[in-house]
């Protein structure tokens, strides 16, 4: 039931609105002004009757009906009977985390970095009814969409992160004929990729895109990687999801099969579902942008997923879980994309609107769009990065350092610090030779994790070095050290990998 087709309960009288009926005639007027009192009485009661469905639509929440704040009159909106039927919000930066409560459901801090936006509240152990339930929204409208919407953090050529200038959210007809399309099942969520690991990315579902205006997005065409993009205009990140729902799972194991694409028809505007997938629903496009403020431009950037071999942005995917509010959904579909209406801003399509953003939130993706990672909101866990020491090989003139080590932020390679010292001397008076980043593939025996249908890239490097050491018994001792978020500041973080004894020659 749409916004402007609620009723109140049953206001057609006079004493619905708690006020007394005129007598039949009165001792100063007469009969006939009495009845006029209560025409009048009448079409006042009506006239507020179609104040309160017109322009105070409601959302009951189990109570009676009442006037939302989240909800707007408007009534710009394209003519029905489109091809295309379209609905379109902005949800602001909300925070950034270690953790996936789709892939890494109760494993909080286990997964790269991820930028969240809509519901504030989505941890690790989010799930398809709290996140319908807890937490403010980012979005247009509120708490009437508590839906959570995540990307892999953007790195620039500095390993920092770069926050997000301004987000496009669709809900669209996609290639199905509109009329056909239904609401989502509460709960739904899902993972759209590039393409499972070993197959060519589909430009067409995933993509990056250059354009000097970041209104606009979801434009024809892309790249599968992060393209050259100049100074002043802005890159954008565009994730397609499936739209074809089994009828059953909310989930699956990898996160994507209870989905499908839509079949395309010989000679027809619109594709079909496979048997296997009947249920037909709005498509979700997600739009990301940011502005590019380098010199060099997107020269060097790439994702927190990416791994070492990839081109930039390679991994780029996305993750949805569904919490809008039933009757908020409802709408849009119904007047929206069912009506092949083209409906901008959180139009509701039946002259009400979502409101644009509750007060704090700002349209911008995250303060400071562009800038390095210490002007973006929220904080991920401290945590330290993690090595192995595996070999010192003495070398003409010093000494070969091989090990693994592991960035847990995922913000850049780990630096590693070489000293050395005399046997039995204090780590803190040991001389420092050497700075040198951890950087190489990783090698088997210490592989790097993984998740499907793609790479999580968690910064599993392998070190191999030649260090300029003293001749003599000496101690090689590996400090370790990483960039990390806290408090809207990136601060270093770093140990001791330990200590081994050789003799330099």
């Amino acid at each position: 039931m749409g916004y402007n087709e609620r009723r109140l309960q049953d206001q057609t009288g006079p004493a619905a609105s708690g006020a007394t009926p005129p007598p039949a005639s009165s001792p100063r007027t007469g009969p006939v002004a009495g009845t006029r009192r209560g025409q009048i009485r009448v079409l006042l009661i009506a006239g507020l009757a179609l104040v309160a469905t017109f322009w105070l639509p409601s959302l009951t929440n189990g109570s009676a009906d009442a006037a939302d704040s989240r909800i707007i009159n408007e009534t710009t909106v394209s003519p029905g009977g489109q091809a295309r039927g379209s609905f379109r919000i902005q949800c602001a930066f909300s925070h950034v985390s270690h953790n996936d409560p789709i892939v890494k459901f109760g494993q909080p801090g286990q997964s790269h970095r991820h930028y969240f936006y809509g519901n504030e509240s989505v941890t690790a152990f989010t799930t398809a009814n709290s996140i319908r339930q807890t937490g403010e929204s980012t979005c247009h409208g509120g708490t009437l969409n508590r839906s959570g919407y995540w990307m892999p953090a953007l790195l620039n050529g500095a390993g920092r992160p770069i926050s997000t200038e301004q987000t496009h959210f669709y809900y669209k007809s996609g290639d199905l004929r509109p009329s056909e399309i239904e609401a989502f099942p509460q709960g739904l969520r899902m993972v759209s990729s590039a393409a499972p690991m070993g197959q060519t990315p589909n430009r067409n579902r995933v993509r990056w895109l250059c354009t000097a205006d970041a209104s606009r997005s979801d434009e024809v065409g892309g790249f599968t990687r992060i393209p050259p993009c100049k100074r002043g205009r802005f890159l954008q990140a565009s994730v397609l999801f499936p739209q074809c729902w089994d009828g059953q799972n909310l989930d699956s194991s990898n996160h994507i099969s209870h989905m499908a694409w839509p079949i395309p028809v010989a000679g027809s505007l619109y594709g079909r579902c496979p048997a296997t997938h009947p249920r037909k629903l709005p498509r979700v496009n997600l739009n990301f942008l940011f502005r590019v403020t380098p010199k060099t431009g997107t020269t060097g950037w790439r994702l927190v997923s990416d791994t070492p071999s990839q081109a930039g942005g390679r991994s780029l995917h996305a993750d949805w879980m569904e919490g809008w509010d039933r009757n908020a959904v409802n709408t849009f579909v119904t007047h929206c994309i069912k009506a092949g209406r083209n409906c901008r801003s959180g139009n509701l399509g039946n002259n009400t609107a979502l409101r644009r953003f509750r007060p704090g939130v700002r349209a911008r993706g995250a303060a400071g769009a562009g800038a390095p990672g210490a002007q973006i909101a929220g904080s991920a866990p401290l945590l330290r990065p993690k090595g192995r020491f595996t070999k010192v090989q003495p070398a003409a003139g010093g000494v070969r350092v091989k090990g693994f080590f592991r960035d847990p932020n995922s913000i850049g390679p780990v630096q590693v610090h070489i000293f050395h010292k005399l046997p039995g001397q204090a780590l803190r008076d040991a001389t420092k030779v050497k700075v040198v980043t951890a950087n190489l593939p990783e090698v088997p025996g210490f592989p790097i994790l993984r998740i499907e249908p793609f790479e999580l890239h968690s910064g599993n490097y392998r070190l191999d070095h030649f260090a300029p050491i003293p001749s003599g018994t000496r101690d090689i001792c590996l400090w370790v050290r990483d960039w990390q978020l806290r408090n809207q500041r990136l601060v270093k973080k770093g140990q001791w990998v330990g200590c081994k004894q050789t003799v330099v020659s």
